[in-house]
């Protein structure tokens, strides 16, 4: 695709890369958000004129935001809430989180250093949540999936909010072992 960057890419960006579809019979395009990054590392050889972008969602914002002093919640507080003011403070913006309906037992500390990932997964996990970012950059909390209850799904989608951008398949014989299997009666020797 085409980069059009006035001031340049730098670490410091956020990366929205889209699919886009040319429907022939009406020469229109449609545009696809693929998701929001912040650039790990930019590639460029000197020929051909190639930009290779690789990067992760706001989970690396997270994680490199640490605690720069000890750190603690009071108990009492909605989970949400505690995990909204934690993320806030980690530079994220956009939120889906559900009201939980439940307020913390315990207090909850983290000492320096800790990421905010780390306490947001904490806090969450403790309550039967699991947060990640979507493909829209918003930090979503959903319950967990029971494994019993639910059947394993896996959904492929493409379009507005679609999480499918390429797939592929790999495979190596890094974990393929020979076994032999010895048997014998007891009276042998």
């Amino acid at each position: 695709g085409l980069v059009n960057s006035p001031t340049g890419i730098w670490y410091d960006k956020v990366f929205k890369p889209f699919y886009s579809v040319l429907i022939p019979s009406t020469q229109l395009w449609y545009d696809f958000p693929m998701g929001e990054f912040i650039i790990d590392s930019i590639d460029e050889p000197h020929f051909p004129n190639n930009m290779i972008l690789s990067g992760r969602d706001f989970t690396k914002k997270c994680l490199t935001s640490k605690y720069a002093t000890t750190t603690a919640y009071s108990s009492g507080q909605a989970p949400e809430a505690i995990i909204k003011t934690i993320a806030l403070n980690g530079g994220i913006t956009k939120f889906i989180l559900p009201a939980t309906g439940s307020t913390t037992t315990i207090d909850y500390s983290f000492e320096k250093g800790v990421s905010r990932w780390e306490a947001m997964k904490k806090i969450a996990t403790a309550y039967n949540y699991d947060i990640y970012f979507d493909t829209q950059g918003y930090l979503v909390m959903q319950t967990f999936q029971d494994p019993i209850e639910s059947p394993l799904v896996h959904t492929f989608l493409t379009g507005a909010g679609g999480n499918l951008a390429s797939y592929s398949k790999s495979t190596n014989d890094s974990r393929l072992y020979n076994h032999v299997v010895v048997t014998g009666d007891s009276s042998d020797t």
